[in-house]
C-alpha cells in the first residue's frame, strides 16, 4: 500500500476508535476559528493574510468595490448627502487597508474636491475603471445610476471569478485524492 494510503487509513482507524475526543477536538477547532474572527484585530490579520492570496486578494477587491459602489448608490439615492454617504460606504470595506483610505473619501469631499480627483490619489483603493465611471457620473450628474451599474458589474466579476477559482480547485483535489 503506497505510503499516502497508509497514513489516511491510520487517521481513519484512530478517528473512529477515538469518536467522541475527534468530535470534542472537531468543536474546538471550530469554537477556537469563530473566536478568532470574533476578535477584530485577528480578524483583520486574517484578512490581510487572505489578501496576499491570488485568487483571494482579485475577489476580495472585487467584492469590497461592488460593496461600496452598491452602499453608496443606495444611500445617495436615498438623499443621504454624499458626506454621510461615504462614511457609511467606507465601513462595509472588509480589508483594513481600503477602509482607512476610504475614510479619507469625505475629508476630501468635504475641502472641495470631486470623489474621482480623490480616486485618482489613492491609485490602490480601486480600478482606474472605477475611477473613470465615477467622473462620467459626476460630470453628467447621474453618480448613483453609474454607481449601481458599476456595483452590478463587480458582483458578476465575483461570481466568474468564484466560479473559475472553483473550476479549478475540483481537479486539484481530485490529483490530491488520487
Amino acid at each position: 500500500i503506497p505510503t499516502a494510503t497508509m497514513f489516511l487509513l491510520k487517521i481513519g482507524k484512530s478517528v473512529g476508535s477515538n469518536l467522541a475526543l475527534s468530535v470534542g477536538v472537531l468543536f474546538a477547532i471550530i469554537f477556537f476559528i469563530v473566536i478568532l474572527f470574533m476578535i477584530k484585530k485577528s480578524r483583520e490579520a486574517i484578512v490581510s493574510v487572505l489578501v496576499r492570496l491570488p485568487v483571494v486578494s482579485t475577489v476580495m477587491d472585487q467584492l469590497d468595490t461592488a460593496r461600496f459602489a452598491r452602499t453608496l448608490s443606495t444611500l445617495l439615492k436615498s438623499g443621504v448627502p454624499i458626506m454621510v454617504a461615504l462614511d457609511v460606504s467606507s465601513d462595509v470595506l472588509r480589508q483594513p487597508k481600503l477602509r482607512r483610505q476610504a475614510e479619507e473619501f469625505s475629508k476630501g469631499v468635504s475641502r472641495g474636491q470631486s470623489l474621482a480627483d480623490i480616486l485618482k490619489k489613492n491609485k490602490t483603493a480601486f480600478p482606474i475603471t472605477v475611477t473613470q465611471t465615477i467622473r462620467a457620473g459626476e460630470k453628467t450628474g447621474s453618480l448613483e445610476i453609474v454607481l449601481e451599474e458599476l456595483a452590478s458589474f463587480y458582483e458578476m466579476e465575483v461570481d466568474y471569478s468564484l466560479k473559475r477559482a472553483t473550476s479549478l480547485l475540483e481537479p486539484l483535489l481530485m490529483l490530491i485524492i488520487g
